[in-house]
């Protein structure tokens, strides 16, 4: 049994109506039903859900080239009356190979499998045991991951954002953690997929948004002139209310807008390009930053970057971890650098793990640095204390040998 469902389609009630709504389902249920072989059964099961009951020979191939078919087949843009749509779908597989399992027990199976496509969008999940329990404990936190927001239990930490010249320390990115009274800490890749799929994202996000500028006001109070970035979920971009929001708190904290950096990743942009580009020109227009983060593991980059203003570039760890050693990462990091100096962007450099790749990324004329070689995520009264230079003076001032950038430099020549 393959579970189909429409990602943000409660945006397109929202936004267009019902009624395209309903013209839209029709249209993706006459594309599902073209792609079906005679025998095999594709329903409606309510709302933006369709159910396809696969039987016969080789049922698991089937279902697996059936899922990526219809997730390649159904992005293809619709035109609708008075507009044109792209949309996306996760689909969920569960396949049944031998006899002795019920009907209700595959539907379960495949809605499983399908929550689990839902937490990366756009993608096919597979039911196993293991996700069953996984997604079982998942859900189990949602009334505990509800109450926590509203009491605001949940808290920010700080990664240190450093200027990759100076060592200087320009602020951090704020990062949510949950501390469970039960089962202690949840990892923030268990915890903000499932306020994604539940409808819990804008809460978590003012709660993120609140305290880093609440923090920042201290910063300043102090005399401390850092900067902050958050993380929008892709769920987000594409809110028309996002914009009011970060107006709303800013000003609550009296923060000037230019302090404040907001990282968005290109496929969000990508997914719904109209809406989202509208979402960032307001955000700009409220006078805060923009940073295009996880830069370079999207399928569209320089096409993101033609379509959105943004300030910033941040380069995806993937890339950032082996810039030490001649190879293709370490290009395309120097050229991405390259470039994105002269689009008048700023880039940073996240997973930094040691002095081998800040140094190379340094010779690279990174402006940025972020991770773990220069301070874990921290409590705000930690990033004061570093700012007073504790901790950081091995990396103020440290000079490059020349020589060596030299020869690094021609090695990327005869490599190019």
């Amino acid at each position: 049994m393959l579970l189909l469902d429409v990602d943000h389609f409660k945006d397109v009630n929202d936004v267009l109506g019902h009624q395209t709504g309903d013209l839209l389902l029709r249209e993706l249920g006459q594309r599902i039903a073209g792609v079906v072989r005679p025998g095999e059964v594709v329903a409606r099961l309510g709302g933006d859900e369709f159910a396809l009951l696969l039987r016969g020979r080789d049922v698991a191939t089937r279902a697996h080239t059936l899922a990526r078919q219809l997730l390649a087949d159904l992005i293809e843009p619709l035109d609708l009356p008075g507009v044109r749509l792209a949309v996306q779908c996760s689909v969920g597989v569960a396949v049944v190979e031998a006899p002795g399992v019920s009907v209700n027990e595959l539907v379960k199976r495949a809605d499983i499998a399908l929550y689990e496509a839902k937490r990366e969008r756009a993608s096919v999940g597979v039911y196993s045991q293991q996700a069953c329990t996984a997604a079982a404990r998942r859900l189990s936190l949602l009334p505990d991951l509800r109450d926590a927001i509203a009491a605001g239990e949940l808290r920010v930490q700080y990664q240190p954002l450093i200027e990759g010249g100076t060592g200087k320390l320009l602020g951090a990115e704020a990062l949510c953690r949950w501390r469970h009274p039960v089962r202690g800490p949840v990892s923030p890749a268990d915890f903000i997929p499932l306020a994604e799929n539940s409808g819990l994202i804008g809460g978590l996000t003012r709660l993120v948004l609140n305290q880093a500028l609440q923090t920042t006001r201290q910063w300043l109070d102090c005399g401390l002139d850092l900067q902050v970035s958050v993380n929008i979920s892709p769920r987000l971009v594409s809110d028309g209310a996002l914009p009011e929001l970060v107006a709303e708190l800013l000003g609550r904290h009296q923060v000037p807008a230019d302090r404040l950096t907001l990282e968005v990743t290109e496929s969000s942009v990508v997914n719904d390009a109209n809406r989202a580009t509208v979402v960032l020109d307001q955000l700009r227009q409220v006078g805060v930053r923009l940073s295009m983060d996880d830069f370079g593991t999207g399928y569209s980059s320089l096409s993101v970057l033609q379509a959105v203003d943004v300030d910033e570039l941040k380069l995806d760890r993937s890339f950032v971890s082996t810039v030490d050693r001649v190879s293709a990462d370490a290009i395309l990091v120097r050229s991405t650098i390259k470039l994105a100096h002269a689009l008048g962007l700023t880039v940073v450099a996240e997973g930094v793990e040691n002095e081998a790749v800040a140094g190379e990324l340094r010779v690279m004329r990174c402006d940025h640095l972020q991770g773990n070689l220069f301070g874990r995520p921290m409590s705000a009264e930690a990033i004061t204390a570093l700012a007073g230079d504790r901790g950081l003076t091995r990396y103020r001032n440290q000079v490059v040998d020349l020589k060596a950038a030299e020869r690094r430099r021609e090695g990327y020549r005869q490599v190019l």
